[in-house]
């Protein structure tokens, strides 16, 4: 994200972060030494060292829920998604769905096509180089 951003667009983005890779983990490099880190660790760390809570209702229901399931789980340990595309409240549910599916459903506009002719391989292989650089980090930082 950048500065400046909305604070949906932030807590949209941390959000997004927890459901895909909140059960991974990360390497940080801190002087000579490298700490591994795990990414539901960091955000909820972070949120609660400033006193923070996601001001969209939405955002905050699927953080709590993450919450409560990833301590009752254990560190390291994927949260079902079932948690919040099966939520009582629709609106989870959409955002949850909506959030897990955001890369998977994107789709070159026409303009594109003719303009540049060859943009939808472009946007595809971009696609899925980037799929696959995510789930061989979330691998790779797996404990």
């Amino acid at each position: 994200m950048t500065g400046g951003s909305s604070a949906e667009a932030l807590e949209r983005e941390l959000t997004r972060y927890l459901l895909k890779y909140g059960h991974c983990s990360f390497d940080f490099k801190e002087g000579r030494n490298v700490v591994q880190y795990n990414v539901a660790e960091v955000i909820f760390g972070e949120l609660d060292a400033d006193g923070l809570e996601f001001q969209n209702r939405v955002f905050n229901e699927i953080l709590r829920v993450y919450r409560e399931q990833w301590c009752a789980l254990g560190l390291g340990v994927e949260v079902p998604i079932h948690h919040f595309i099966n939520h009582s409240d629709p609106e989870v549910c959409n955002v949850s769905v909506d959030i897990l599916t955001s890369e998977d459903h994107y789709v070159p506009s026409e303009l594109w096509r003719r303009i540049l002719g060859r943009a939808r391989v472009v946007i595809t292989t971009h696609t899925v180089c980037k799929q696959k650089i995510n789930r061989k980090m979330c691998k790779t930082y797996q404990r």
